[in-house]
């Protein structure tokens, strides 16, 4: 029995003898910095859990002790870590390092169960891009890497924005160091549409890319499209039927000269128009008339004209030649009056005149 101890503020160190049986409940009361020797096999059941900590309760050979153990995270934990360990360990195994603290012996395994076979979802801010790469931090504090090609640095400055597509980064643990990533599918739709120029270089003369990515741009469109919208972006993006026709980006020259747009389509008086709109509001607005069933031949061989480096493209659609491609001029809408500009577009239905015949192929151009 050990029961007169207390007040002996300068016991540094107790060993308790494994022949007692029995501490007085305040064998130790003003001891201040001691330390019980050896381990001790706690149950789970006197184990919960703090941030950040573990509380230890229970009773040592008729001593209650009440101790923590540092386990960072533990609270902020999104599943059942206890749950877990009961399963997996028999019981917590402490080491005295005060009498109010205590370190965790099986912490490794401790972790491992923490880890094992749940899904985490990590936020934005724990998580960091490189080239074909992502760093994730976990709730414990872990910092993982995984390669997954496609992914690129840039995603670092858009973060506000994948965050409002996708609240967080959902990764499923089947251990501590092995773990997958869940829904990437919509952070490498993103990732594709910031290295769009890339993308577009496919496209040319491809409808099949075109015909895939144009669905992908269209989702993301507020990547590529400027903030401050020109009155006449606005007016055809409330316009634009997405859900049948999805827009498409364009790069107009190179170098210095190089200049964005949108390819966007309008069903008017039941007929597709393609109406090419520069981001410059000092280019006129150009628009093709097609049906419904040569509208991707159409859209193909205008995407792959404005794509091209042909010089002077605008002038080349003025004269007549442009029909030997196009089939047959396009509108023409300056932009001198919103109201008017507007008035003419939604009435090109009614102005449109014979039909495009369907096989229509785009020849070599050369306009200088």
């Amino acid at each position: 029995m050990i029961n007169r101890y207390a007040g002996c503020c300068h016991i540094e160190c107790l060993v308790i003898p494994k022949d007692i049986d029995y501490i007085g409940e305040k064998a130790f009361d003003g001891c201040k910095d001691y330390i019980f020797s050896g381990t001790i096999n706690v149950p789970w059941s006197c184990v919960k859990p703090l941030q950040d900590w573990i509380v230890v309760s229970f009773v040592y050979k008729s001593f209650p002790v009440n101790m923590l153990a540092e386990f960072a995270g533990i609270r902020k934990a999104p599943f059942g870590v206890m749950d877990a360990c009961k399963h997996l360990l028999p019981n917590l195994n402490i080491e005295m390092a005060s009498h109010k603290e205590c370190r965790i012996i099986n912490e490794a395994e401790l972790r491992e169960a923490y880890f094992m076979d749940k899904t985490v979802e990590i936020t934005w801010d724990k998580v960091t891009f490189g080239q074909n790469s992502i760093t994730i931090i976990t709730p414990l504090g872990y910092k993982l890497s995984v390669e997954e090609e496609g992914i690129i640095p840039v995603l670092n400055d858009f973060r506000n924005y994948i965050s409002s597509r996708l609240p967080s980064l959902k990764v499923h643990f089947s251990s501590v160091a092995n773990f997958e990533l869940l829904d990437i599918d919509e952070l490498l739709e993103i990732a594709d549409v910031l290295s769009m120029k890339k993308i577009l270089e496919r496209m040319v003369g491809k409808p099949e890319e075109l015909e895939k990515y144009s669905k992908v741009l269209t989702k993301h469109h507020e990547l590529f499209v400027p903030k401050d919208r020109t009155p006449y972006i606005k007016f055809l993006f409330d316009k634009q039927q997405a859900s049948n026709y999805p827009v498409v980006p364009i790069f107009e020259g190179k170098g210095t000269d190089e200049e964005k747009g949108v390819l966007f389509t309008l069903t008017l008086a039941g007929r597709p128009f393609i109406v090419w709109e520069s981001f410059n509001d000092t280019h006129a607005t150009y628009a093709f008339e097609c049906t419904a069933e040569n509208y991707l031949v159409r859209r193909q061989i205008i995407f792959d004209y404005i794509m091209s480096h042909v010089k002077y493209k605008r002038l080349f659609l003025r004269t007549k030649d442009c029909e030997k491609i196009f089939g047959k001029k396009p509108y023409i809408l300056v932009h001198n009056d919103m109201d008017s500009w507007a008035l003419r577009l939604m009435n090109m239905g009614n102005e449109a005149c014979e039909c495009i015949e369907d096989d229509t192929k785009p020849e070599n151009i050369s306009v200088e």
